[in-house]
């Protein structure tokens, strides 16, 4: 009774699947049905554990089992990469700090008043061994030479057959990669010069600066298309006389590859040549000495690079 009872419950859920579906079930798979009740489960010959456990180590000796070593080479680089680049930024923050020191207490060891002085007489002054530390010089010159030979400079088009190049400092994480030691020398005498010097007013947080760096082969290529062969001499002028343009002491610095004296400006007033010379700072009132460059003429140097430097005067504004 038991047997057709379930019998019928299970033809009664094949009519009910078969609701469902969109085909009825075939007479195979009917008898299927049929055949699988009728079906008596077969027994299964359980191995024993000891079998089982043969069979276990019979198929790990059949096996080729590799097993990696623990290593912590990759993470003993990684570690040892991380270490060194703090190691670099240390250093680096180190020498930054030094060079703006350095800078500061040249600047601060100047005689200013009468620097102050002379420039109210004569409208400029000139300072020689201006930083006197002939690593730093030479660290300068090789840095006017990078911008040149990296593609950061311009050719000066005020100078045109001069051989003269320029790039502004603005300072920046490219710029700063080429000539780092020239942008904290930009900072450190503006912001320390800039305060010095009280009678004008400066302000020791803006200032303008470009890098020039004279390539001789250039010129020559120029003076070939010059008629005669020589540049005529720039006229005598100022740095500006725009009351707009708040420029107020310019700064030529000449930190030149050797000792000997080219280039430089001519000063209007007695016609004196003031050369370039190298660690020569020659400081100019901006709005009144007027003067012209002197081009570098030999093949004495083959490049030579140069510093000019403009210090703003602070804006008043007007109080209501």
């Amino acid at each position: 009774m038991v047997r057709v009872f379930i019998y019928l419950i299970f033809l009664s859920s094949c009519r009910i699947f078969e609701s469902f579906v969109p085909m009825p079930l075939s007479q195979k798979r009917q008898s299927n049905c049929l055949l699988f009740m009728g079906r008596k489960k077969k027994k299964i010959n359980k191995l024993s554990y000891a079998e089982r456990l043969r069979i276990h180590r019979e198929k790990l000796a059949t096996e080729q089992v590799i097993v990696e070593p623990v290593t912590t080479k990759e993470y003993g680089e990684e570690k040892s990469n991380s270490t060194e680049i703090a190691k670099e930024m240390v250093e680096a923050q180190r020498r930054s700090v030094d060079m703006l020191t350095f800078v500061k207490e040249r600047v601060e060891g100047l005689p200013n008043a009468a620097i102050q002085d002379s420039l109210e007489k004569d409208g400029y002054v000139v300072v020689d061994d201006f930083l006197s530390e002939e690593a730093i010089i030479t660290t300068i010159q090789e840095e006017g030479l990078a911008l040149f030979n990296e593609g950061m400079m311009e050719t000066d088009l005020t100078r045109l057959g001069s051989g003269e190049y320029v790039s502004n400092i603005e300072g920046g994480e490219a710029q700063y990669a080429v000539c780092p030691r020239t942008i904290e020398l930009v900072v450190s005498v503006t912001k320390t010069l800039g305060a010095q010097l009280e009678r004008y007013n400066l302000d020791s947080s803006n200032c303008a600066a470009s890098m020039r760096t004279y390539d001789h082969s250039s010129k020559e290529a120029s003076l070939a298309l010059v008629e005669g062969g020589e540049l005529k001499p720039l006229p005598y002028d100022v740095i500006t006389e725009d009351e707009v343009d708040t420029r107020t002491i310019s700064l030529l610095y000449y930190p030149l590859s050797e000792s000997k004296s080219e280039g430089g400006i001519v000063v209007e007033k007695g016609e004196r040549l003031v050369s370039a010379k190298r660690d020569r700072l020659i400081l100019m009132l901006s709005n009144s000495c007027r003067h012209r460059p002197q081009y570098f003429q030999g093949d004495h140097f083959r490049h030579a690079s140069y510093l000019e430097l403009h210090l703003i005067g602070k804006i008043e504004r007007d109080v209501d």
